[in-house]
C-alpha cells in the first residue's frame, strides 16, 4: 500500500510542484514530457504564458537551436544540452541572466541525464538572484572605495604643503577599506555553497568544481593531499552537496585507534565477542545507514580490515564481530589520506583492489604553496574567527607582513597558517595584526653556527622584513623587543649594515 502511494503520479507531481526550482523532463529527442508548476509560472513571466515553446509536447532542443541562430555565442551551451540528453555527459550547469524591465534576475540552469526507467534528461532552473546581487553590491562598493582612494591620491599630488595631513587621511582610508573588505568577505562567505572553504584561486575552484560534480552522486570519493590542506572540509562539502545532507556525516579517524579496536569501531561487536566485550556495540557503518561515512587516514587502515571494507563497498553488507548475521547497509563512503597509496600497494601495505574501488573519483586538495592567491583571504578568515573567540578588534594586516607570508612555503599548509594567525591574534595589540612569518628551512642557520652568527642572521632577517626601518611602529626594534639604541649597538658590533641601493 505504501509503495503504491509513493509511486502515485499525482503524488509525485504534487511533490515536484512544491519545489522552488523550475523542472522539466525531456525524452531522448528533446521533447518536453513533463513540467512542474514553477516551470509554468517561469514560462509565463518570460513571454510564453500558453507554454507554446516551453510546455509539454514542445521540443526544447529546437527552441535552444533557434536561440543559437539568433545568438551564435550559445553554441557551446546548446551542444552541452544535447550531450546531456543523449548521455554523452552525465550533467551540465550554467548560470545566466534573465532580466525584465522591472527587475534583474539570474538563474542556474542544471541538466542531468536519465537512464532508467526512461531515457532523456531532467532540467531545472534555480533563482540565484540574491547571490548575484550580493556580488554586484561588493563590486560597486570596491569601485566606490577605489574612486575615493584615487581622489585622495590626486589631492596629495596637488597640495604638497598639506602632505602630512593628506597622508594621515590616506592611512585612515586604507584602514577603512580593510575593515569594509573584511566585513564584505564575511557577508559573502555566509552565502557560499561550501561554508568553511575559503579561496577563489584556480586550484581551489577546480577542487570545488569536482565536489559539485561528484557530490550529488553516491560514488565513493578518495580525497588526497598533504597534512593540513583541509581534506576534512572537502569531505563535509561533498556530504553537504549530496542527497544525504539531511543526516549527519559520520566520521572515523583510522589512525587514531589501535588496530585491535578499529574493527569494532567500524563494524561493531556482539556481547561476549571477546574478553572485554561486555555489551553489544553498534559500529559506524550501521550508524551511517542512509548517510555518508568519512574514513580519514584510510592509508593507516590495517591490511586485514581492508578486505572487509572492500566487501562493504562492493556488496553493502558485513557482520558484527561475534555474529553470523549479515547486515545490509546503504552508506556512501568518503575516504582521505595523506599517504602515497600507490607506493603502499607496491610495498604490500594496501590492497590494490580496494584502491581501485575507492579511487573511482579521486580529488587532490592542493597544498597552500600552490594556492597562495588565497592566502590573504585565509588570513582575514582566521582573524575574524579569533577576533570573536578572543574578544580582539584586529582590523588590518600590513602589506609587508602579507609579502613575508607569501614568501614562506607553509609545509603545514592551512593548519599551520591558522595556528600562526591564532598565535599572532593573541600577541597583537591594537587594530593591526603583528605576525612574524616563519622562515623556510633553507633560511635556517647551518648546523654548527655560532651564537653570534645566529644572532646576526636573525637581526638581518628582521631588518629586511621591515625594509631596514629601525624605530617606530612596525620597526625592527619593536619586532625584536629591544630599544632602538640597543639594536644599533648590536648592529655595529655584528657588522650589520644596510646594503647600498
Amino acid at each position: 500500500m505504501t509503495i503504491n502511494f509513493l509511486m502515485n503520479e499525482d503524488f509525485c507531481s504534487a511533490v515536484l510542484d512544491s519545489l522552488v526550482s523550475n523542472i522539466a523532463v525531456l525524452d531522448p529527442d528533446g521533447a518536453i514530457i513533463y513540467v512542474n508548476e514553477p516551470w509554468k509560472r517561469y514560462a509565463g513571466e518570460n513571454g510564453d504564458p500558453r507554454l507554446v515553446s516551453t510546455g509539454i509536447g514542445a521540443n526544447y532542443l529546437d527552441v535552444c537551436r533557434k536561440a543559437e541562430k539568433d545568438e551564435p555565442s550559445l553554441k557551446e551551451i546548446v551542444r552541452s544540452i544535447e550531450d546531456v540528453i543523449t548521455g554523452r555527459i552525465p550533467s551540465y550547469f550554467y548560470e545566466y541572466p534573465c532580466h525584465s524591465p522591472h527587475e534583474k534576475r539570474w538563474f542556474l540552469m542544471g541538466a542531468r541525464h536519465l537512464e532508467t526507467p526512461l531515457t532523456g534528461a531532467v532540467f531545472f532552473h534555480l533563482d540565484i538572484t540574491t547571490k548575484k546581487l550580493a556580488e554586484e553590491a561588493m563590486s560597486r562598493m570596491n569601485q566606490e572605495l577605489e574612486r575615493r582612494l584615487e581622489e585622495k591620491t590626486s589631492h596629495l599630488r596637488k597640495a604638497n604643503q598639506e602632505l602630512q595631513r593628506a597622508l594621515a587621511e590616506v592611512q585612515s582610508l586604507e584602514e577603512q577599506l580593510e575593515r569594509e573588505n573584511l566585513a564584505l568577505r564575511e557577508t559573502i562567505k555566509t552565502d557560499q555553497t561550501f561554508p568553511g572553504i575559503v579561496g577563489t584561486s584556480p586550484a581551489i575552484r577546480s577542487v570545488l568544481s569536482q565536489v559539485a560534480q561528484v557530490g550529488p552522486t553516491d560514488a565513493p570519493v578518495l580525497i588526497l593531499g598533504e597534512t593540513g590542506t583541509g581534506k576534512g572540509l572537502i569531505a563535509k562539502a561533498i556530504h553537504q552537496s549530496s542527497t544525504r545532507k539531511d543526516k549527519p556525516l559520520i566520521q572515523v579517524n583510522c589512525a587514531a585507534l589501535p588496530a585491535q579496536l578499529i574493527e569494532s569501531e567500524l563494524f561493531g561487536h556482539e556481547k561476549g565477542a571477546y574478553t572485554t566485550a561486555y555489551n553489544k556495540r553498534i559500529g559506524r557503518f550501521e550508524l551511517a545507514e542512509g548517510t555518508s561515512l568519512f574514513l580519514d587516514e584510510i592509508g593507516d587502515l590495517p591490511l586485514e580490515l581492508q578486505a572487509k571494507l572492500l566487501r562493504v563497498l562492493q556488496d553493502h553488507e558485513f557482520e558484527r564481530i561475534g555474529s553470523s548475521r549479515t547486515i545490509k547497509v546503504d552508506v556512501r563512503v568518503i575516504a582521505a589520506t595523506n599517504r602515497n597509496l600507490v607506493k603502499a600497494i607496491a610495498e604490500g601495505r594496501f590492497r590494490e583492489d580496494l584502491w581501485y574501488r575507492l579511487s573511482i573519483f579521486p580529488i587532490t586538495v592542493p597544498p597552500l604553496r600552490e594556492r597562495k592567491d588565497d592566502l590573504e583571504s585565509l588570513v582575514s578568515h582566521f582573524i575574524s574567527i579569533y577576533n570573536r573567540k578572543l574578544g580582539k578588534q584586529i582590523k588590518s594586516i600590513s602589506q609587508r607582513t602579507l609579502n613575508a607570508l607569501m614568501k614562506y612555503d607553509w609545509p603545514g599548509n592551512v593548519r599551520e597558517l591558522e595556528n600562526a594567525v591564532h598565535r599572532a591574534v593573541i600577541l597583537s595589540h591594537g587594530s593591526e595584526l603583528m605576525l612574524d612569518a616563519p622562515e623556510n628551512p633553507a633560511a635556517n642557520p647551518p648546523e654548527g653556527a655560532t651564537l653570534e652568527e645566529i644572532e646576526r642572521r636573525h637581526i638581518v632577517n628582521i631588518l629586511e622584513s621591515c625594509q631596514w626601518k629601525i624605530e617606530g611602529r612596525g620597526g625592527a626594534a619593536q619586532r625584536l623587543g629591544i630599544h632602538p639604541s640597543t639594536l644599533r649597538s648590536r648592529m655595529k658590533k655584528l657588522g650589520v649594515q644596510k646594503p647600498l641601493p
